[in-house]
């Protein structure tokens, strides 16, 4: 992969099992959305053997299944990404590893929510799935 991966959660060949709940809440304050986004990120990642035997961290970026109508409705989220599936080849060493770093869900200018990771892959690891949730609060009218 270069540069940023980006997958679309409404692919199933990019995103497994992802689903979306809308509840409507009273607060606190002007929020009264809360959104519940779920699935497992199919993130196929090798890390490049001809990189320093080491670490390498990449950026995911899950585009989420629902916009809002702007930024400025966006209030905040807490957001979970997990590893959920990783394996290595043993072609460098037994040991092998991967971390979620961070992760965030964001709000661009027109209203998209995206879901941003970044990923730590060890040795010879290869990353095949990431499994997240997030949960977006909003403020909408009507």
């Amino acid at each position: 992969m270069n540069g940023t991966p980006t997958l679309d959660a409404d692919n199933p060949d990019q995103v497994a099992n992802a689903s979306t709940m809308e509840i409507v809440v009273d607060g606190p304050g002007d929020i009264n959305r809360l959104f519940i986004f779920t699935g497992t990120a199919l993130v196929n990642f090798e890390r490049d053997e001809s990189e320093d035997p080491g670490t390498q961290v990449i950026e995911i970026q899950i585009i989420l299944e629902k916009n809002l109508p702007s930024k400025k409705d966006f209030r905040g989220s807490a957001t979970f990404a997990s590893h959920g599936e990783i394996e290595n080849d043993g072609s460098y060493t037994d040991d092998y590893g991967m971390a979620v770093l961070d992760s965030t869900t964001i709000a661009k200018d027109d209203g998209a929510l995206r879901l941003v990771a970044h990923l730590e892959v060890r040795h010879d690891a290869k990353i095949g799935r990431m499994a997240y949730q997030a949960n977006v609060v909003a403020s909408l009218n009507g």
